[in-house]
């Protein structure tokens, strides 16, 4: 599986929509609410904007290693492990918790 047609105009994405789609190529998702393990392990995801996004669930994005994920600032909730192993999440925002498991936040290493 490589392209969901309308995949960018769904305002919530369903739990476990598309785990461990390996060749998923996904750059931008207007959802308002991603789902527990929407797209875990999605390994051939490299960047993802989400600029409308109020609510991740608990391990949305855990596993997808190579992905740059950038996250709107305007974020209200994220579950633990939204972005385990994520190589890179983009956030400027204040929401506690961050990075939530993201290997890099803005670039700098994580321990």
């Amino acid at each position: 599986l490589e392209t969901i047609i309308g995949l960018e105009d769904l305002e919530v994405v369903p739990a476990a929509f598309c785990v461990e789609c390996s060749n998923l190529k996904v750059s931008r998702l207007n959802a308002t609410v991603i789902n527990e393990s929407a797209f875990a392990s999605c390994f051939a995801l490299t960047r993802v904007e989400l600029p409308n996004v109020k609510d991740v669930h608990s391990e949305a994005f855990n596993g997808c290693t190579g992905a740059t994920i950038v996250l709107n600032d305007d974020v209200v909730a994220v579950g633990a492990g939204a972005f385990g192993n994520v190589d890179n999440l983009i956030y400027h925002g204040s929401l506690p918790g961050a990075p939530w498991g993201a290997r890099k936040w803005n670039g700098v290493p994580q321990n």
